[in-house]
């Protein structure tokens, strides 16, 4: 659903927000400040969209201290555990000393628990999900009801961040909702039909590490902006009340 609150945001205004982004979202910021500005059209991708099957894999990601990680143990539901990596990049695990973890990924881990508790247990089989990110996130800019940084959670999408951002605003234009992803050094952009996720129409797209995610003006409110700065402004005040323009329906939203 729309934002209920009706002020229209726009991209840039994130002005003293920027001395908070990494480097690495700094850059992609820029990207789509380049690609929208003066920009009328809908985005295209510049590339060929992410593989679902590199979405698959959050095993290439390597645990950082603050990451927020379940463990789970077949059959042995005592020495389930949500733990948190610990500054000195280790945690706790029941039956062993502590664990080395920041550095590894997901599935190392599980493998260095599965080995210190084989000598309790025959062939444990151990998970290690990641739950929550300490140190990644993702912007949302543009027509949303709160722009800003918002902490990349598990499965996060673009509909779960828009949502994270306080919902749309009634003047965002969701059937072309960009993502700006950095793709080795070059920007990829990649458009996203809200409506049609929304509808069940097409999945989800999930975010990684860094990830804008931008909401732009509808067509609608990109002409009341326009009529607004340049039409009323620079003709005289009896006039322009008189003045009224019609939309038509089809040139997009």
């Amino acid at each position: 659903m729309p934002a209920t609150n009706g002020t229209s945001r726009h991209f840039a205004g994130i002005g003293p927000s920027t001395s908070r982004l990494t480097r690495r979202l700094l850059v992609p910021l820029v990207w789509l400040a380049i690609a929208t500005v003066g920009c009328t059209r809908d985005v295209k991708p510049t590339g060929p969209p992410p593989s679902p099957e590199l979405e698959r894999q959050p095993s290439l990601y390597r645990l950082e201290p603050g990451d927020e990680i379940e463990i789970r143990v077949l059959g042995i539901e005592e020495l389930n555990d949500k733990v948190i990596v610990r500054p000195d990049g280790k945690i706790s695990v029941p039956l062993l000393d502590d664990v080395p973890a920041a550095g590894h990924t997901a599935e190392e881990l599980s493998e260095a628990i599965s080995r210190g508790l084989s000598t309790q247990y025959a062939r444990p089989a151990v998970t290690v999900i990641i739950r929550n990110f300490a140190n990644l996130n993702v912007y949302v800019g543009g027509e949303v009801d709160r722009p800003g940084i918002i902490r990349l959670e598990h499965r996060m999408t673009v509909a779960t961040a828009v949502f994270r951002a306080g919902g749309y605003l009634n003047t965002a234009r969701t059937s072309n909702v960009i993502v700006v992803r950095d793709a080795g050094g070059k920007p990829l952009l990649q458009a996203v039909d809200l409506e049609a996720v929304l509808e069940g129409e097409q999945p989800d797209l999930p975010l990684r590490a860094h990830d804008i995610v931008f909401v732009p003006k509808s067509k609608v409110a990109e002409l009341n902006l326009f009529f607004e700065q340049y039409v009323r402004r620079v003709i005289p005040a009896d006039l322009s009340g008189a003045i009224t323009y019609n939309f038509v329906s089809g040139a997009g939203r």
